[in-house]
């Protein structure tokens, strides 16, 4: 044993010599490895982070969550949580948390002062503290009897609210915090990974634009209400397993459904589980993202593979007179090995630092949502295993082969100079691992090229209505004993406050921004309505808005006939609405619509007043959808989208439409600003992610495959070096040498080419179901991707051909 290991060490040694007298070689090979196994890395730490890291709560093992499949929604109802909570065997607690979708204006001196922000709270059942096992750090937990009374009168703050809004006050426990004017008693703060339970679930992901990342607040009691919907958590039983549990909770859900005349099923998964959406959309984009990374790494195995074959034609001389002089084979194998181990570990520790960089990349991607703080990724021992091994591995991959083919060579076939030519077998394992390469980076750079195309696509929604220019703001009148009809006059005021306002152009208040609905990011919902014509025609639905005068002035919509809604049309007169070109041709294709009666199926009548331009919400979206627009004022909705368009950085803005608020109404915040064009981005997402998720392995693959292409071809020509010296003697030209070279690497590149195009038109058609704005054939992008790759496998074809056009053929035969 001790033998082996100075044996071993030895070739270590030698091997790190033989590495040093070939420096470009060596860091050419290493920086590869480092591209190829760094990406592993990265996706590797992105998949502990969210699968794989437990929550930061005692004994996580026995910390689950329960998932309900069974009637489509994501988490059991409250009554279910209740029956299990009583009938179950398995655990020692079962809590639950959830909210009423509810922003609260949050008040820390009293009520009627001024807001210092605007939260919706999370409410959590009596024993959740308990439960989950973490202590609050300052005050004492909640308990069951602060959830029994009839309105909660207690509330434990995060830490992130605790720093935010209270200063880090040490003698904050027992001050009253006011949401909505009523009194809470400030009785625990808890601590960061108190609130990582919560970023496992959907309050991760809320959007920064509605406030409900970092700071948290927890109201003891469900409610009463049967069906809401609760998240539930739970501990295990000493002894009792996650499936012993499953079974439990399976058998106590057959109950429930029986007795309630549905179909109930739960799933008992661990606690650092995504809920089933989310988990999905992840599991999509990481599979995507796993796919195009082992691609990458098998590409770089096989130019790693390239070149050691190129290199160990060049070293067989001496491979021979080492085995001449009495070397055995496995001590030439392990000699090599021990090289392709020393190139694997440099490999690795470059592969670290792509990983690390990559981490911060990742992290600072221009996303419109940031990962929450449980997903951000970190290098632990599992990911120093990981990159170990993969490091390692990749000996076997790819330098196994050229080890035990460089001493299968009979001896004096190696010792002969002639030997370099190449074996003719090999040609269609070199053409297959080119081809393989170019229709990789080619199917991958084209999807990336189609994906960041459609980010800036002609048929963007917003650009008729210049987005970029109109703020979205909402008013928050929670509490501030404000009724439908002073909202809607509210509103009203403040509209006409804007005008003639240095900087704003127009002004409007709308039900919900102008953001489709089937987005579900934005929290509007764009209703829909089912009208026919005065003549009693077909029914037709129409998606409908609530707007204020104004509305079509901010988005730039023309009139074609009609007029605008004016502060005449409120409650009491005349219910008047504005419908769009599609609608029109849709109730009077020949007729003016303008004077005309809608008729809704409820039996409402509705008058024409005005038509206008089709205006484009749905990015991609083949033909516009009838729309109807109605008077606010005749409407009387609570919660209301302030739009304001201005003639420059329409954020900069804030300040003043805070004013205008607060010249009328002092004790209401402003929240929830943004502009237009960040709302509409958000429908980008899946184009983003899916463009990072191809873009970058394919950038990687790119780079790689004109390598491997760039060495398949230079270890082509070292092994025909005979052949074209014979011809250069025999009289061929060397631009003739030089041409058969570039040939036979282009034929390889047309054909992977062409597999690459097929392959990426199949994605892109694919994908254009499911991504806004994405052309199912965008010439640009697919000529773009093609000229690159053909342009760089051109280049890394024509410099090993220009080498063997410049061979001497009087050194060949010399070397005969």
């Amino acid at each position: 044993m001790i033998h082996f290991l100075q044996e071993c060490l030895r070739a270590g040694r030698i091997g790190a010599r033989m590495l040093a007298k070939s420096p470009w070689f060596t860091i050419f090979a290493a920086l590869v490895l480092a591209i190829a196994i760094g990406t592993n890395i990265t996706l590797f730490s992105l998949v502990t982070a969210v699968f794989m890291r437990p929550l930061p709560v005692p004994n996580p093992d026995r910390f689950v969550r329960m998932y309900n499949h069974g009637d489509g929604s994501v988490v059991p109802r409250t009554s279910d949580y209740f029956q299990f909570r009583q009938q179950n065997q398995s655990f020692t607690n079962i809590a639950g948390y959830g909210d009423r979708s509810i922003p609260l204006a949050v008040r820390t001196d009293g009520p009627r002062t001024l807001p210092v922000g605007v939260i919706r709270p999370i409410f959590v059942s009596g024993n959740f503290v308990e439960t989950v096992g973490i202590p609050p750090v300052l005050g004492r937990p909640l308990t069951p009897e602060d959830a029994q009374v009839t309105a909660a009168t207690v509330i434990a703050i995060s830490n992130e609210f605790w720093q935010e809004y209270l200063d880090e006050d040490p003698l904050i426990i027992g001050r009253t915090l006011f949401l909505s004017n009523q009194p809470f008693t400030i009785v625990a703060v808890m601590p960061p990974a108190f609130s990582a339970v919560f970023q496992t679930g959907p309050e991760g992901w809320r959007l920064p634009i509605a406030g409900f990342n970092g700071p948290m607040l927890f109201i003891p009691g469900l409610g009463t209400d049967p069906m809401m919907p609760v998240h539930v958590v739970a501990r295990l039983k000493s002894g009792i397993s996650r499936s012993q549990a499953q079974a439990d909770i399976s058998r106590i859900a057959s109950q429930v459904g029986i007795e309630t005349k549905r179909f109930v099923a739960v799933s008992v998964v661990a606690g650092n589980t995504l809920t089933p959406p989310v988990w999905t959309v992840f599991a999509v984009v990481l599979s995507v993202f796993v796919a195009g990374v082992a691609v990458v790494l098998m590409i770089a195995c096989d130019n790693i593979g390239i070149f050691l074959l190129a290199r160990i034609a060049q070293r067989r001389r001496e491979i021979g007179i080492r085995l001449a002089l009495g070397a055995t084979r496995i001590q030439l194998v392990r000699q090599l090995i021990a090289e392709n181990v020393m190139l694997s570990l440099l490999g690795g520790a470059g592969a670290m630092m792509v990983a690390l960089a990559s981490a911060r990349i990742i992290e600072r991607l221009p996303l419109p949502l940031p990962l929450p703080d449980a997903f951000k990724m970190t290098f632990d021992w599992r990911v120093l295993a990981f990159a170990t091994v993969v490091s390692l591995s990749t000996t076997v991959l790819f330098g196994m082969r050229p080890a035990l083919q460089s001493v299968r060579r009979d001896i004096v076939v190696s010792l002969n100079p002639g030997s370099l030519q190449g074996d003719p077998s090999h040609s269609s394992v070199r053409s297959s691992l080119i081809i393989t390469q170019v229709t990789v980076c080619t199917a991958l750079l084209i999807t990336a090229a189609v994906l960041v195309r459609s980010q800036h696509s002609q048929e963007r929604p917003g650009q008729t209505i210049e987005a970029d220019r109109v703020l979205v703001a909402q008013v928050n009148f929670d509490g501030a004993g404000y009724d439908a009809a002073r909202i809607t006059d509210f509103y009203l005021r403040l509209v006409d406050r804007f005008e003639g306002t240095p900087g704003i152009v127009a002004s409007a208040v709308a039900e919900v921004d102008p953001v489709p609905s089937s987005i579900g990011l934005t929290g509007g919902t764009v209703s829909a309505i089912w009208v026919r014509n005065d003549m009693n025609g077909s029914l037709n639905e129409a998606q409908t808005n609530n707007v204020t005068p104004g509305y079509f002035k901010t988005l730039n919509a023309a009139f074609i006939e009609g007029r605008d809604f004016t502060s005449r049309d409120r409650a009491g007169s005349l219910d008047v609405g504005i419908i769009n070109e599609k609608l029109a041709k849709l109730l009077w294709p020949r007729e003016s619509p303008v004077g005309r009666v809608l008729r809704a199926a409820d039996g409402r009548s509705i008058a024409v007043i005005g038509v206008v331009r089709d205006l484009t919400y749905t990015p991609g979206a083949e033909r516009p959808k009838p729309f109807l627009y109605r008077a606010l004022a005749q409407q009387r909705f609570y919660r209301s989208k302030l739009l304001v368009k201005t003639d420059g950085e329409p954020m900069a803005m804030t300040p003043l439409i805070r004013s205008k608020v607060g010249e009328l109404d002092p004790n209401l915040l402003v929240h929830d600003t943004r502009t237009l064009e960040q709302a509409f981005g958000l429908m980008f997402i899946p184009n983003q992610v899916g463009m990072y998720a191809a873009a970058i392995p394919g950038a990687f693959a790119f780079l790689l495959g004109i390598a491997g292409t760039y060495g398949m071809m230079s270890l082509v020509v070292t092994q025909r070096r005979r052949e074209i010296g014979i011809r250069i003697a025999l009289g061929a030209h060397p631009s003739q040498a030089a041409g058969l070279m570039l040939r036979q690497g282009m034929k390889w590149t047309v054909i992977g080419l062409g597999l690459g195009t097929s392959g990426a038109l199949i994605m892109v058609l694919a994908m254009s179901r499911y991504f806004y704005g994405l052309a199912e054939f965008d010439w640009l992008s697919f000529a773009a991707g093609i000229l690159l790759v053909t342009a760089t496998a051109a280049t890394a074809c024509y410099l090993p051909a220009r080498r063997a056009s410049r061979v001497d053929p009087m050194i060949v035969l010399r070397e005969e």
